[in-house]
């Protein structure tokens, strides 16, 4: 009679993963899904003139800064979404809460500077134009 022999550690199979599997899988579908359009967004075509005025300038790095907190929000987005995964998984276990809500104390503090980065200069705005 012949032994099967099972390649897999005892007691798992070909579909067992590990929850930071799941997790790094899961992750970077989501990285993959919100960061895709904003990849194809940038691929417009370059400008046909060189710049020849200072507006041109400023239009140049606001579409820039533009461009950075798009990013900023898929990657904020994500963190509060990988917190959320982090909470429902967690499964009491303290340390995986522990480590679900530093996740989302982050996530929240850097929202809050971003939408103060946007907040300041326009205020500043306000307060310097006559």
């Amino acid at each position: 009679m012949r032994t099967k022999l099972n390649p897999y550690p005892k007691g798992r199979s070909f579909l067992s993963f590990n929850m930071r599997t799941l997790s790094a899988v899961f992750l970077c579908a989501l990285v993959v899904v919100y960061a895709l359009p904003l990849v194809v967004g940038a691929l417009t075509a370059p400008p046909t003139s060189p710049i020849q005025n200072k507006d041109q300038v400023i239009e140049v790095l606001d579409n820039i800064q533009i461009w950075f907190a798009r990013v900023f929000w898929v990657v904020a987005i994500a963190a509060v979404i990988y917190a959320a995964f982090l909470y429902l998984t967690a499964g009491g276990n303290a340390e995986q809460v522990k480590t679900a809500n530093r996740q989302m104390l982050y996530a929240v503090i850097a929202m809050v500077v971003a939408i103060l980065a946007y907040g300041i200069p326009a205020l500043l705005k306000q307060f310097l134009t006559p």
